[in-house]
């Protein structure tokens, strides 16, 4: 029988969100179960909630263990008129699961609703405290159609109506924690103060720059060509002169060196030039995921270490097959790497170098 106990959660969970994780069988509210001293991500779970509610306070009722009731704990390094977003960036991620899942159409109504064919599936509720924002989500999983509610502001509808069968809610749950994980790190990238550590190749702009610009978001932002590090890194609000000096003794231990960008690979959304070698580019991202585990790998993005210049983004088709004949003629572009750069996004969505990170020495022939 399904389980949403922590030895069969805890262990299918990919990323950062649900660490710690609490769960109860009964409670008046998850809202309830994490303090405010908790770290990001921690999530408390429960079977059944005899005092749940929704926005507006509207109560949100069902038969116990039948539906997902989660609560997680952010420390969000926004503004408080910014907190409110978050609400409709769990909702997406709600809506972007059930649809994985199930195959249906999910589509949100905002702020907090998450519909299927026009019926409410799905509610989150944001409440924000000191510093921190906990987001309820209540999902009807496997409530029956008799047990829904009736007299409600929109109809009510489950995963167990709509597809005509059972749906492993521990699974659900891993699957809406990673989506929500990875919504988060996209909204948190695009504020004022994100950071990032990359290899500027300035060697690599008049053949790439005019691509980046129009079909990269980075290229927009004022990034130049680059080889990234690490990204997103920690806001520079959570960024300790200690996290700044270790990031310099890491990337101090990497020799500067030569490369050359020598062929086009493409990711499920990205068109890149990749460097040889690669090694010291992963080297450097290795020791620093290692170093700040809170912020990984590609945003979590990718689980393998893929130094790569990004040339463009999208659905991978004609576009990238046009682009590719245009830069395979002009390689390779050689360049060296002598320094790292911390990046900045200011307040005009713009990024700029914060501080420049040199290289070692380079290696003794």
């Amino acid at each position: 029988m399904e389980s949403l106990a922590p030895d069969a959660v805890v262990p299918r969970l990919r990323g950062r969100f649900g660490r710690p994780y609490r769960y109860v069988a009964a409670t008046p509210s998850t809202q309830q179960l994490l303090e405010d001293e908790s770290p990001e991500g921690a999530v408390a779970v429960a079977d059944h909630q005899t005092e749940g509610r929704g926005r507006l306070g509207r109560r949100w009722e069902a038969p116990p263990a039948t539906s997902l009731l989660v609560s997680i704990l952010l420390r969000p390094p926004a503004p408080p008129t910014r907190l409110p977003e978050l609400s409709i960036v769990a909702a997406e991620a709600v809506a972007e699961t059930i649809e994985a899942v199930t195959g249906l159409e999910a589509t949100v109504k905002h702020p907090n609703d998450v519909l299927v064919g026009g019926r409410k599936v799905a509610g989150v509720l944001g409440e924000a405290r000191e510093g921190t924002v906990v987001l309820g989500i209540g999902i009807n999983v496997n409530v029956p159609k008799g047990a829904l509610p009736r007299d409600t502001r929109l109809p009510a509808t489950s995963m167990l109506a709509e597809t005509g069968r059972s749906i492993d809610r521990g699974q659900l749950l891993v699957a809406v924690l990673n989506a929500l994980e990875r919504r988060y790190r996209s909204w948190t990238w695009n504020l004022p103060g994100a950071t990032a550590l990359a290899v500027i190749v300035p060697e690599a702009e008049a053949l790439v720059g005019a691509f980046r610009r129009k079909y990269t978001p980075s290229g927009g932002d004022a990034v130049p060509a680059h080889v990234t590090l690490l990204a997103p890194f920690a806001p520079s609000s959570r960024l300790a002169a200690t996290d700044e000096q270790a990031v310099r003794e890491i990337v101090a231990t990497t020799p500067r060196f030569e490369f050359a960008l020598v062929s086009v690979g493409r990711f499920e959304r990205a068109l890149y030039l990749a460097p040889e070698p690669s090694e010291p580019f992963a080297a450097v991202t290795e020791a620093l995921v290692a170093r700040f585990p809170d912020y990984p790998l590609y945003g979590g993005a990718h689980d393998d270490i893929v130094p790569h210049l990004t040339v463009a983004e999208g659905e991978s088709g004609p576009l990238f097959d046009r682009l590719t004949e245009q830069l395979l003629p002009k390689l390779p572009v050689h360049a060296a790497a002598a320094e790292a750069r911390l990046l900045e996004r200011g307040e005009s969505g713009r990024f700029a170098t914060r501080a420049v990170v040199p290289f070692g020495p380079a290696a003794q022939p």
